[in-house]
């Protein structure tokens, strides 16, 4: 205990005096929040070591814990820490750590005047093993020959964390790829499933299994892919072979025949005919049949002509030819 003293005068009596005062010792309390963790193997977690001044002044104050159980380490940061500071206590458990009911593990806290201690509950409990689930959106893709379609995987997290990696089976037909992207995906995230489709490929419906796997954890579902053909159309053409004389008329009969769901109109035209002929379509642009109408000249050259007729409708095109023979 440390002492002070005062020193006094009474004039009037002719005496003096002296004061002794007690001064307070050095202390401190500590105290942890919060007082309890439950940590599972493999992980960490911590609490804040508080000091505080409960007389005298402030002074290093250095920290340390015991009770600790089998596999756990326990840490502080800072390690020591001057009277009125904190620290954070971090106690990690191993994989291998200890299971069982909680342990008062003791935080002691010892300075120059005094050592103070607190506990810390720890409850070590399993490991949690990852686990995900997985749906798509949608499960059904209908892509056109020549075109492009997307499913959305989407996994979502039930336990753990992880990556998932994505696998597609059985492999596609042919003119048809299958691509993830991205793959693996973060637990808890999403991945686009692209089918592009040749314009080769096979109509019809496959059924396909995307599988997600993260360690020992997998689960499965199912997409199905519908390719349909393009929409199209054929032409044909009757009457024909013709012969007819110069300056005469051949008259043919253009047959569309649609395919696939096709019903746009067709624009006709013909090549190969005399030169100099009058050439009609009627109707043009036509969506069923058309009537050719080839009218020669007086003049025309007497030989037999080969007739291309074309129809295009966009990026379709298709041709058939009659045959038109001319005398004199």
């Amino acid at each position: 205990m440390l002492c002070t003293a005062g020193v006094g005068w009474d004039g009037p009596t002719g005496r003096g005096s002296i004061a002794v005062a007690a001064s307070s010792p050095n202390d401190f309390t500590i105290s942890a929040s919060p007082s309890s963790l439950s940590v599972a193997q493999g992980s960490a977690g911590t609490s804040t070591i508080s000091t505080a001044i409960v007389s005298g002044s402030a002074e290093n104050i250095t920290l340390s814990a015991s009770g600790l159980p089998s596999g756990v380490t326990a840490t502080f940061k800072p390690t020591s820490v001057t009277t009125g500071g904190s620290s954070t206590l971090t106690l990690t458990a191993s994989g291998t750590a200890t299971l069982g009911s909680p342990v008062a593990v003791t935080v002691s806290g010892t300075a120059p005047s005094a050592t103070h201690t607190t506990s810390v509950s720890l409850t070590v409990t399993a490991a949690v093993s990852n686990d995900f689930s997985i749906s798509a959106s949608p499960t059904t893709v209908t892509v056109a020959q020549g075109s492009a379609g997307t499913s959305t995987i989407s996994t979502a997290i039930v336990s753990g964390s992880g990556s998932v990696a994505l696998t597609l089976a059985p492999a596609p037909p042919s003119g048809v790829t299958a691509t993830f992207n991205p793959t693996p995906v973060a637990a808890g995230s999403s991945s686009t499933l692209t089918f592009t489709v040749s314009g080769s490929a096979t109509p019809g419906t496959y059924p396909f299994t995307v599988t997600g796997t993260e360690g020992t954890a997998t689960h499965s579902l199912t997409v199905s892919l519908t390719v349909t053909a393009v929409p199209d159309f054929s032409l044909s053409v009757s009457r024909t072979p013709q012969s007819v004389s110069r300056g005469g008329t051949a008259t043919y009969y253009v047959t569309i025949k649609p395919a696939n769901g096709f019903n746009g109109s067709v624009t006709l035209s013909l090549s190969g005919q005399p030169s100099g002929s009058t050439v009609t379509f009627t109707p043009n642009p036509a969506t069923g049949m058309s009537t050719l109408a080839v009218t020669t000249r007086s003049t025309t050259a007497p030989k037999t002509y080969t007739l291309t007729i074309k129809g295009v409708y966009g990026s379709l095109s298709h041709s058939t030819s009659a045959s038109l023979t001319v005398t004199k």
